[in-house]
């Protein structure tokens, strides 16, 4: 992972910290044993703040489950932003 996908992920951490409330430490090590669960209200408002913090559109599946990919977000986000 290079610095620019390294900044980018902790910019999508702290957005998603900010809904769960969860620490960003914590979800960095959730995030390294695979994607998080979470409900379809904080999926929605997490797509919404990363979109934003970002201005960009993810394209994330709205219909569930609803697993936040922190890997997957950072890489549509680079990809974008070349």
């Amino acid at each position: 992972m290079d610095n620019k996908e390294r900044n980018t992920l902790y910019q999508v951490v702290y957005a998603i910290s900010g809904v769960t409330g969860e620490d960003g430490d914590e979800l960095v090590e959730t995030f390294k044993q695979g994607p998080m669960e979470v409900d379809k209200r904080d999926f929605f408002e997490i797509v919404q703040r990363v979109e934003s913090l970002f201005d960009c559109t993810l394209d994330m599946n709205l219909e569930g489950p609803y697993l936040i990919h922190a890997d997957e977000i950072v890489t549509k986000i680079t990809k974008l932003n070349v």
